[in-house]
C-alpha cells in the first residue's frame, strides 16, 4: 500500500512534502526531517530525495548546493503553526511563479504541504482584470468558463452568478441562428469576423455586444 501511494505521488502534478522539526532543549537548535516528498516537490524546491528522506538536516544543510528547500519549508512552518491549517498563495520570487498551498499541521512540529502551480491563471486574472474591454472564455457548448468583472458589471450581475451559465441563456431570440453558426465556424477553426449580437442583462434590457 505503500508502495503504491509513493508511486501515486511520484505521478502527481501537484507538489507534496511531510516532514517534521525537531529541536534541542532549548529550541534554538533546529534540525529537518522528511518522511516522504515526490518528484514535483524536488523538482520546486531543487533537491534529490535520496540525499534528504529520512534525514536530520540543519537549516544550513538544506541551504547547501543552491536548493530552495530551506525557504519553502520555512514558508509553510509559519502558517501552519500559526493556523494548523491553512491554504493560500505564495510567490517565488526565484522562479517567478506562483503556487496554491495547502499546509496542514497534523501533529505538534509535524507538516505536510500540498502546492500546484498557479502562474497561468494568476497571469489570466491580471490580464482580464486589467484589460480596457470586457473578456469572456468560453467552451464550443457555449458555456462561460470564465469571463472579467467588467463584463459582468455591464449586464448587471457577478462574475460568479456568470460562471458555468451557458451563454445562449442571455442572447436575444432573432441572434440565436447568427451565434450558433459563429461558433460553427470557430470549431472548424476557419478565420471567422466578428459577431454582433444582443445579450440580455439582469434587469431585462438587451446590449449590443461586438465579439472577435
Amino acid at each position: 500500500m505503500e508502495r503504491k501511494k509513493s508511486d501515486l505521488l511520484d505521478k502527481a502534478s501537484f507538489g507534496y512534502a511531510d516532514f517534521k522539526i525537531v529541536k534541542d532543549k532549548n529550541s534554538k537548535n533546529i534540525e529537518y526531517i522528511f518522511l516522504e516528498l515526490n518528484s514535483e516537490f524536488e523538482r520546486i524546491a531543487a533537491v534529490e530525495k535520496k540525499q534528504i528522506q529520512n534525514r536530520a538536516l540543519t537549516a544550513e544543510e538544506l541551504s547547501k548546493s543552491g536548493n530552495r528547500a530551506k525557504e519553502w519549508i520555512e514558508e509553510f512552518c509559519v502558517k501552519a503553526v500559526k493556523n494548523r491549517e491553512s491554504q493560500y498563495e505564495f510567490y517565488n520570487s526565484k522562479e517567478n511563479k506562483w503556487y496554491k498551498v495547502y499546509s496542514h499541521s497534523p501533529e505538534n512540529n509535524r507538516f505536510i504541504t500540498v502546492y500546484s502551480e498557479i502562474t497561468r491563471e494568476k497571469k489570466l486574472t491580471s490580464f482580464f482584470e486589467k484589460g480596457a474591454d470586457f473578456f469572456c472564455i468560453m467552451d464550443l457548448e457555449g458555456i462561460i468558463i470564465d469571463l472579467n468583472s467588467e463584463l459582468a458589471e455591464i449586464l448587471g450581475y457577478s462574475v460568479e452568478e456568470l460562471k458555468n451559465r451557458s451563454y445562449f441563456d442571455f442572447i436575444h431570440n432573432e441572434d440565436v441562428n447568427c451565434t450558433i453558426n459563429f461558433f460553427k465556424k470557430s470549431e472548424g477553426e476557419k478565420k471567422v469576423k466578428s459577431l454582433i449580437n444582443r445579450c440580455k442583462s439582469k434587469d431585462g434590457s438587451f446590449k449590443y455586444f461586438e465579439w472577435k
